[in-house]
């Protein structure tokens, strides 16, 4: 066996034989040269509507039908993801229903069946795992990449505490990029979108160097001008400080860039033995989330300022200068997989990863500037960042007899962050600066295995034991470089250091009956856990960790082109760890806290099927009933009537909305084959559907009295059916394209609409101290792409 077949899909592929009678290829075309039937393919390799479907997928560290996993998983190819419009991690929810990639500013947050992390900050990190080929990956920033030159997307929902670990507790997004083989391979696209100037490349050449080695590299380049301006060109005449690198005078107030490159090389010195060294340098430039679209409640609301008005409009500032929000990465990674005969196959994963990230920003989203601001200052936030990270992982995955396969496992993970940064906020002490040092060490020990009970009857059973010590240093000095107590971790600990320790066993069962070869039965419960951590923000206080026992039942089917999928789940969610913008002080702040719980129950549904030769249709769709069952002390950010300015206060969210969490989700597509000018065309359309649902904060819209000097709500105006204040309207998008492959199948013109609806829904909105801010989704956009496959 050589072991590089393993590892082709690089979500850890440990055992690589397939069912028997199993058969997967790509549709091929008729004797008699007829278009292949259409197939909507949503995994690995699939044959056409004439023969057997077979999707493979590594949701439990092993090859696999996707028809045999008991367990909901969303899977696409990297073709299938361009055909629907998805080109960035962001816009992975439009084609998986339940699932919500949201933003905290500049931070992404991915959201499975309700369950998310709402804050950020120094060292804090997600409760859905991302693991790109194999590796975990923790930091909020640079998953906010294009998918370019993918293999496919695996979501796993639910919680996956026993095969990956701490943090995810919501699931699991497998990325996985193309890995060389023994063929040569080239691929090139390139497409541009006038309405904005989006202009992007992608390329990957790979093939096979010699006996036993092969040399993948893909790069990709992405530019836009982005679609916010500033009214004002960034103020260039007012005045600012310690904005040095500020750019002013142009009109783009979020342009976008990203680039990375990807060298792939896989070495076979024996039939037992196959190492893959994998290289990766990124870099992006993504400050959407910082060029603050002020819609109400502003701080400084003067009429304007130098004669610079502020900016109310939907996709318009007013900022003093542009934001900036970059993040350069590189990370080496090294697979070795040994075959050790009849002990197994031994895998062994090493990365270590550096990252430098600068944010600078304009805090109050208005043109203020030193005149009209007794103190002098600009109200900016600059912030620089380094962070290194290590993981090592070993698992070895075992036929113990026919009936029965094991994988027993280790993992480690070291993360150091340090931040520093200088705020500007308007006050006497400003600018202050601060300097943050926050340090995760974990590691885990785990066991999974499938027993074969009589055929077609598979008892699964596992679990994993995991340790973690987060540790942080603050300290904040004033400008006459003094340490401001109340906001320096020496303040509130007796050392100078928050320290936080804990330790959660996640165990997992399911069981699953073969109805037939091609349709199955199950019933599991799984546990997750999402780390105890410390609010990187004073007071400095300290989270539990979070919790999630989850019992799906579910049944699956996939035979000659028709899929389907039905499931129904129930989560218990203890100490959810929820967030808020401080809104009653001028610095930039977060309040973060338990609540005492959550019930998440719902249905999900998937229908795909051939309906013609030449047409086939996909259709899911999910019901998701996500409420707070104890929650009596949740910061709200309200309006103080007496100002008009934002502020904070305690109530009740029991019995609420849980913030991600839309009752109704909904993705309908469908494609379209046929002949054209000797070569083929190919039609697709994706359409989704969200219903009402609150973005980042839960907050409740009240009628706000001042009772005894104090803001509350007025009696009856904070039920839990009310509105929520920052809450989404709820949404239907629509992405369509038209291709054109040539009659070598070489090259293909495509023209694609993204979003045709014109539709707007919020990415970000939210309240503090200086104003209520939003962030809208891109407007529609209309382009072209040429692509090469060889």
């Amino acid at each position: 066996m050589k072991v590089n077949h393993c590892l082709q899909s690089a979500a850890a592929v440990l055992i690589c034989a397939m069912p028997a009678g199993v058969h997967a290829q790509e549709p091929m075309a008729s004797a008699s040269g007829a278009e292949p039937s259409a197939t909507l393919k949503t995994g690995g390799p699939v044959a056409d509507a004439t023969g057997p479907t077979d999707i493979i997928v590594t949701a439990q560290r092993r090859s696999e039908r996707l028809v045999d996993v008991p367990a909901a998983i969303a899977t696409q190819t990297g073709d299938e993801l361009q055909s629907a419009g998805v080109t960035r991690f962001q816009d992975l929810g439009l084609v998986a229903p339940s699932v919500q990639i949201s933003r905290f500013g500049t931070y992404t947050q991915p959201a499975i069946r309700g369950v998310s992390t709402t804050f950020a900050g120094v060292g804090q990190e997600v409760n859905v795992a991302v693991y790109v080929d194999g590796f975990y990956t923790s930091d909020q920033l640079s998953v906010n990449q294009d998918l370019i030159n993918i293999k496919d997307v695996q979501i796993l929902k639910g919680p996956q505490g026993t095969l990956y670990g701490r943090n995810a507790t919501g699931g699991a997004i497998l990325i996985n990029t193309l890995t060389p083989g023994e063929k040569f391979e080239a691929r090139m696209d390139a497409s541009y979108a006038p309405r904005f100037d989006d202009k992007s490349f992608a390329g990957y050449v790979a093939g096979p160097l010699g006996e036993g080695i092969s040399l993948g590299v893909a790069a990709n380049y992405r530019a836009t001008d982005g679609y916010m301006q500033d009214i004002n060109k960034f103020a260039p005449d007012a005045p600012i400080r310690f904005v040095s690198q500020a750019i002013r005078g142009t009109r783009h107030a979020a342009p976008f860039k990203n680039y990375a490159i990807r060298p792939k090389l896989v070495l076979e010195p024996s039939d037992d033995v196959t190492v893959t060294i994998g290289y990766v340098h990124s870099f992006i430039n993504d400050p959407r989330g910082l060029a603050f679209q002020s819609v109400d409640n502003v701080a400084n609301a003067g009429p304007a300022y130098f004669g610079y008005p502020v900016a109310i409009a939907r996709d318009r500032t007013s900022l003093n200068f542009q934001p900036v929000a970059k993040v350069k990465a590189d990370e080496g990674n090294l697979t070795a997989a040994f075959d050790l005969g009849s002990l197994g196959v031994l895998t062994s994963r090493s990365a270590y990863r550096r990252q430098h990230d600068y944010q600078m920003y304009d805090i109050d989203a208005a043109p203020i500037d030193p005149v009209s601001n007794p103190f002098g200052t600009s109200y900016a936030d600059i912030e620089r960042d380094k962070r290194s990270t290590f993981t090592q992982q070993l698992d070895l995955a075992t036929t113990v007899s026919p009936d029965f396969e094991l994988l027993a496992g280790l993992f480690y993970y070291r993360d150091n962050f340090q931040a520093k940064g200088l705020e500007d906020i308007g006050l006497s002490f400003s600018p202050t600066t601060s300097t943050t040092h926050f340090r995760t060490r974990s590691w885990a020990a785990y066991l999974d295995g499938t027993y074969q009970i009589m055929p077609g009857l598979f008892f699964t059973a596992g679990g994993r034991y995991s340790e973690d010590r987060k540790r942080i240093e603050v300290s904040r000095l004033d400008n006459q470089g003094r340490i401001i107590a109340s906001q320096s971790t020496i303040g509130y600990y007796a050392d100078g250091v928050g320290r936080v320790e804990n330790h959660a066993f996640t165990p997992r069962a399911n069981l699953r009956y073969s109805i037939t070869d091609r349709s199955n039965v199950y019933a599991s419960i799984s546990k997750g856990f999402k780390s105890a951590t410390i609010n990187s923000f004073a007071p400095f206080n300290k989270l539990k960790p979070e919790k999630v026992t989850a019992y799906e039942v579910g049944y699956k089917v996939a035979d000659r082109g028709f899929r389907g999928e039905l499931s129904a789940f129930y989560y218990d969610f203890k100490n959810n760890q929820i967030s808020a913008l401080q809104a009653d002080g001028a610095s930039v702040a977060t309040v973060i806290q338990n609540s005492g719980g959550a019930h998440i129950y719902g249905l999900e549904a998937l229908v795909e099927a051939p309906v013609t030769g030449r047409l086939a249709l996909r259709a899911s769709a999910a019901y998701l009933h996500a409420r707070y069952s104890d929650f009596e002390n949740a910061t709200n950010v309200v309006v103080d009537p007496t100002t008009n300015l934002n502020a904070s206060l305690v109530g009740s969210w029991t019995g609420r909305r849980i913030a991600r969490a839309p009752d109704w989700t909904a993705t309908v597509a469908a494609d379209y084959r046929f002949p054209l000018a000797g070569g083929s065309a190919l039609l697709t359309a994706t359409g989704n559907y969200s219903s009402r649902y609150a973005p980042q904060d839960s907050s409740y819209a009240c009628d706000v009295v001042v009772i005894g000097g104090a803001l509350s709500c007025a009696p009856g105006t904070n039920s839990k059916t009310a509105r929520g204040r920052f809450e989404e309207d709820g949404y239907f998008l629509l992405n369509t394209q038209a291709a054109w492959t040539d009659p070598s199948k070489r090259w293909t013109v495509t023209i694609f609409g993204n979003n045709l609806t014109g539709t707007r829904y919020k990415l970000s909105n939210q309240g503090f101290f200086y104003a209520t801010l939003q962030t809208l989704n891109e407007p529609r956009s209309i382009g072209g792409r040429l692509s090469f496959r060889y």
